[in-house]
């Protein structure tokens, strides 16, 4: 273990999330330029705090460039820049900044008509309709973001965490069968069905099951059989070819101390979880050590490198990288993570520069948006300017504090993450 210490970016998960004065901004943006939206869920601390969650968006499909650049501008004002984009049935937006000294991030979802695998059931027009305007933000009507979230539990899991069912039943008492229109093009009958499962105080996971499927076969009963064979076929082609996408954005901190690298990643999370907010993946080199990050393992400083098999051996190797890579990191590769941070040491030779635990995948992954090489020594500074062989490549050397404590400042590295990872992303 090195001498060096990792900078202290001195900001907690809590203090990196988007300042009130970013959010008013964005909304008035979006006001100013006569966009209709409104926020799906998670408003009530709007426009003050999006607390742990992103920002859910709902927009009319053909105002989603104006808004865009509505975004960009509130952006700009607060020194952030968009940092990652991935197209959907709108765009999400990963965004990031620094103002005053402070970090921030925040993911953005710009959303366009709900739908499950391609099927609308739920078309933004009604919902807006029915928004309301809190404390100056534009937020679904209860009904919509209740029954909506429910909707959404039961059609992509067959199931639904207890929050959603409680917060449905609480909207049904209290409106009664009225707010059932709140499930859009969903068919009586099965509105109906919702109405009796929202009744029971206690339902069993087979009826939420049951509940689910059935939502599943009344969009596909709602549309005309060539319009549901083409959603699917679009759907199961679009799904097939996941695999041929690459990641959102791919980060390697790369030093000849690993633990030096990982030390510096602890402290970069925060802002980068923030802006990517979910699946953000630590990669250790080999396919066996690939760790999911969450918001709880920031707040209990649990990231740390996973134990790993021997790799000794014929065995060994098979355990490594067929047993290891296919039933760790290949299902979590396939789910398309937002944003991969891998932590190691690069050779010069740039055919080893593609991440390690998929380097004999070949030309399905490409090089990383950014390699940041944390220079321990003077001469390997110095070697690396010299010989500059890696694109989106910059060396960091240590820096000596008021109190002579050694290690490379998280700023700096945040400020080349910003600038290198916005360029792919021009207005």
């Amino acid at each position: 273990m090195s001498d060096l210490q990792s900078g202290n970016l001195g900001q907690s998960w809590e203090d990196c999330a988007a300042p009130a004065q970013l959010l008013v901004e964005i909304f008035g943006s979006l006001d100013a330029e006569g966009i209709k939206y409104c926020i799906m869920r998670n408003y009530d601390l709007l426009p003050r705090s999006v607390a742990d969650s992103d920002l859910d968006i709902l927009l009319l499909p053909d105002q989603h460039v104006a808004a865009e650049r509505a975004l960009r501008r509130a952006l700009d004002l607060h020194g952030g820049a968009v940092i990652g984009k991935i197209p959907a049935r709108g765009s999400y937006l990963k965004t990031m900044g620094c103002r005053s000294g402070k970090w921030w991030g925040l993911a953005i979802d710009l959303v366009a008509d709900v739908d499950y695998r391609g099927m609308v059931y739920i078309e933004a027009a009604d919902v807006i309709r029915r928004a309301i305007v809190r404390d100056g933000v534009c937020v679904a009507d209860e009904a919509d973001a209740a029954l909506g979230a429910l909707a959404k539990e039961l059609l992509n899991n067959l199931s639904t965490e207890p929050r959603y069912l409680e917060q449905a039943r609480t909207i049904w008492q209290e409106r009664g069968d009225e707010c059932l229109e709140a499930l859009g093009r969903f068919s009586r009958d099965l509105k109906c069905r919702v109405a009796i499962l929202l009744n029971d105080s206690n339902p069993t996971r087979d009826q939420l099951r049951i509940l689910g499927e059935a939502m599943r076969r009344d969009l596909k009963g709602i549309h005309r059989p060539l319009d549901w064979l083409a959603i699917r076929s679009r759907d199961f082609i679009s799904r097939s070819l996941r695999i041929f996408r690459r990641p959102g954005s791919l980060i390697v901190l790369s030093s000849r101390d690993p633990a030096i690298a990982l030390a510096l990643t602890k402290e970069l999370l925060p802002v980068l979880m923030r802006a990517f907010h979910k699946r953000v993946l630590i990669a250790y080199g080999e396919p066996e050590k690939l760790e999911e990050v969450s918001s709880l393992t920031l707040s209990n400083e649990a990231v740390e490198p996973p134990t790993s098999q021997s790799d000794v051996g014929i065995l060994g190797l098979i355990n490594k990288y067929f047993v290891c890579y296919f039933s760790r990191a290949y299902p979590k590769m396939l789910g398309k993570p937002n944003l991969i941070c891998s932590i190691g040491y690069l050779e010069e030779a740039p055919s080893v520069h593609k991440l390690r635990f998929w380097k004999f995948l070949g030309p399905l992954f490409p090089n990383p948006d950014l390699t940041v090489r944390l220079c321990l020594e003077t001469k390997e500074r110095e070697e690396m300017i010299t010989n500059q062989t890696f694109k989106n490549t910059v060396v960091v050397i240590p820096k000596t504090d008021s109190s002579n404590k050694v290690g490379f400042d998280p700023n700096d590295v945040l400020e080349y993450i910003l600038k290198t990872l916005s360029c792919r992303f021009p207005r």
